[in-house]
């Protein structure tokens, strides 16, 4: 069975931040995590199949276009080309640090004043934590590396003509187009959760809210 610790319970809650939740359930982010789970254990292996009639060994951008038309799922836009040139679609944790420039310079000793601890009302920090996220939406929330972890170990070892296992390739972009897809699908989810405790006279988003969010947008169709 693939680990699904591979998403850090710290990226989910980036996701949520960005649909707006403020206060959630412990228990969220393992009904997150199961949730992407199924979400690719249903896309992946359409995809593979498409590859599989093109006569491929890899999977290409197409193949997880059409087995994502096949899940009811519209992309708005295709991938930007350019992505890779700018700041924009990294992941969270790989844009670099700036450098503070006065931690060089000689600081100038001060007579050190008793100051007063100062404590926020409850909800400011969560609200500019919200906002923050919000702003800075153009990056991936969960990093790279984990998604392509999590990804490869829900497909497995595939096998060829002769019944061997071999690695499943994927073309470049596959990934990122995947990763958008599924962080998109979450914070849409997140969203309704939200809209559920809202009509409940709740601050706070549970598991059944987000249950009954997930119910609620798959039978729209």
């Amino acid at each position: 069975m693939p680990s699904k610790d591979s998403i850090t319970s710290p990226a989910l809650k980036r996701l949520a931040q960005r649909a707006g939740i403020t206060r959630s359930q412990g228990s969220l982010s393992s009904a997150l995590r199961d949730f992407i789970q199924s979400t690719l254990s249903d896309i992946v292996p359409k995809a593979i199949i498409y590859m599989r009639h093109a006569g491929r060994k890899t999977v290409q951008c197409a193949d997880l276009e059409a087995a994502l038309e096949q899940v009811n799922i519209e992309l708005a836009a295709g991938l930007n080309k350019n992505a890779k040139k700018t700041q924009s679609l990294k992941s969270y944790n790989s844009r670099g640090k700036a450098v503070d420039k006065s931690a060089s310079e000689p600081k100038k000793e001060e007579p050190e004043k008793p100051k007063k601890a100062h404590r926020y009302r409850p909800g400011v920090v969560s609200q500019r934590e919200v906002r923050y996220q919000q702003n800075h939406s153009d990056n991936l929330a969960i990093p790279q590396t984990n998604f392509r972890r999590l990804t490869r170990a829900l497909v497995g070892p595939t096998k060829d003509a002769e019944g061997n296992d071999q690695s499943l390739r994927f073309a470049e972009g596959v990934f990122l187009l995947l990763q958008l897809v599924i962080e998109t699908l979450v914070i849409g989810v997140c969203r309704h959760a939200l809209a559920c405790s809202k009509h409940a006279g709740r601050k706070t988003v549970t598991v059944e809210d987000l249950q009954l969010a997930i119910l609620i947008r798959s039978t729209r169709f």
